[in-house]
């Protein structure tokens, strides 16, 4: 169970620094009932050891302690609603906070992940088409279901060739003038590797805008030229970071995994009627799917190898599948405990039926294997069974409470890594429920049936 929060918050437009902590504060003012310590990185954050804090002006990392891990939700929930009505153009994300739990079991991974890729070299078009798929998608995905596209503005300008020549300044000497306006305080340069550094003298921050107005240029007959008059603004967007991976270039579009299967093929159908790009999926939703049928092919190597095992020790093809039977059995114990503690099936929950369905396989084994050892001696099979059942009573007993008992601490312990063997501790005590009352009645019930059978046909056979 999670009580912090880590809340990313790009604002998607440029904003002072000023503007983005009141930003900052009208939230934290509107959480703090449900939190009871918070703090923020506002503004420009650069790291020297960790690249993924590194923020621009324009963005906010905001830290939150809950009032319970049960608060969490409402925190997130809470935060959806107050971003998506104020300030619709910011893009959020949540993450966990750092801690050793989280350091040793790190898994960056998104949970549900789209992938467009471009069909072809748009070249500038290229914004354009990213905005008008990004808009299909959230239409199709029902509205505000898909994060804004993160944008980076740049300003462009343009020397006027026409008023280079009016004013007579040549194209060299106003590049010139350029450098130096921007670079004036620039003493050296630190490079690191791709990466380049100016350091400068400190002063008064000035705008663009600003800069340019009081700025002169001597031409050619040495009259001093107003900067400005010789080019022109324009200010564009680009996306503020772009990535690639073995697909080559692509645009990743976070997707709620509530109902994955529903939400890829509204997507492709987005897409599709789109055709500017194409999309692939990624995201712990297949690695999950992946892990588990593993799991499962594993489980079903076991019970393979647990078949051929135990016929070659009760000499029959059909005895173990009565012990087999058993599993599928137990799978409904583990199940309801799962559901009823707010679990699923993922990895630690698969190791915990394999460790089940080795204990409640044991017991049926121990009793079949008793009641062939008493039919040998002479016992008829309804009193082998009964004389059988009463002596593995106790056994069977005192290992599905020992093993109920030992884990069951298990489900009420707290801290770091509780939420990691809760699973494990359900699915072995739902199974060893289910499973010991099986042992004790439904595998001797299967035994009874199945041998009288047997029994019966031999019967025919013989008149």
């Amino acid at each position: 169970e999670k009580d912090e929060l880590i809340l990313s918050v790009d604002w998607n437009m440029p904003v002072t620094i000023q503007e983005n902590r009141q930003r900052v504060e009208g939230f934290l003012n509107e959480v703090a009932p449900l939190v009871i310590q918070s703090t923020a990185l506002i503004g420009e954050q650069q790291f020297l050891l960790d690249k993924d804090y590194t923020a621009t002006g324009n963005e906010s990392n905001i830290y939150l302690k809950s009032v319970s891990s049960k608060s969490v939700d409402s925190i997130i929930s809470l935060a959806n609603n107050y971003f998506k009505q104020r300030y619709p153009e910011a893009n959020i994300s949540y993450g966990d906070a750092d801690n050793i739990f989280n350091v040793i079991f790190s898994d960056n991974e998104p949970a549900l992940e789209a992938r467009l890729k471009a069909t072809s070299d748009y070249g500038p078009d290229y914004n354009k088409y990213l905005k008008a798929v990004n808009g299909k998608i959230n239409a199709q995905l029902g509205g505000n279901s898909v994060p804004p596209i993160s944008w980076q503005e740049h300003v462009v300008l343009t020397a006027s060739p026409e008023r280079l020549l009016l004013y007579g300044v040549s194209y060299q000497v106003l590049y010139g003038k350029l450098k130096s306006m921007f670079n004036e305080n620039q003493i050296f340069t630190i490079t690191d590797n791709n990466s380049f550094v100016p350091v400068v003298l400190g002063g008064n921050p000035q705008t663009l805008r600003k800069i340019i107005d009081e700025s002169y240029i001597q031409n050619s007959s040495g009259e001093n030229i107003p900067v400005r008059e010789l080019l022109d603004q324009s200010v564009g967007s680009d996306l503020k970071s772009i990535v690639a991976g073995k697909e080559g270039e692509y645009y990743p579009l976070a997707l709620a995994d509530s109902k994955p299967k529903e939400s890829m093929q509204l997507v492709k159908t987005a897409v599709r009627d789109d055709g500017h790009f194409e999309v692939s999926f990624a995201g712990r939703y297949f690695s999950n799917k992946k892990m588990v049928k593993e799991l499962f092919v594993i489980l079903l190597i076991s019970l393979a190898l647990l078949y051929f095992i135990l016929a070659s020790q009760f000499e029959s093809l059909v005895l173990p599948l009565i012990i087999l039977v058993e599993v599928p059995l137990d799978f409904f114990g583990v199940f309801l405990f799962l559901k009823l503690g707010g679990s699923g099936i993922n990895l630690m929950s698969m190791i915990g039926i394999v460790v089940m369905a080795g204990i409640v396989v044991n017991d049926s084994i121990l009793k079949i294997d008793t009641v062939n050892q008493l039919r040998k001696e002479g016992y008829g099979l309804l009193r082998a069974l009964l004389v059988a059942g009463q002596r593995r009573l106790k056994p069977i007993l005192m290992t599905a409470l020992v093993t109920i008992i030992g884990i069951a601490p298990v489900l009420f312990a707290g801290g770091l890594g509780a939420d990691l063997q809760r699973p494990l501790a359900l699915a072995n005590i739902g199974g060893m429920i289910v499973g010991t009352f099986v042992s004790l009645y439904i595998i001797p019930l299967l035994y009874f049936y199945l041998n009288r059978k047997i029994k019966v046909k031999e019967d025919e056979n013989r008149k």
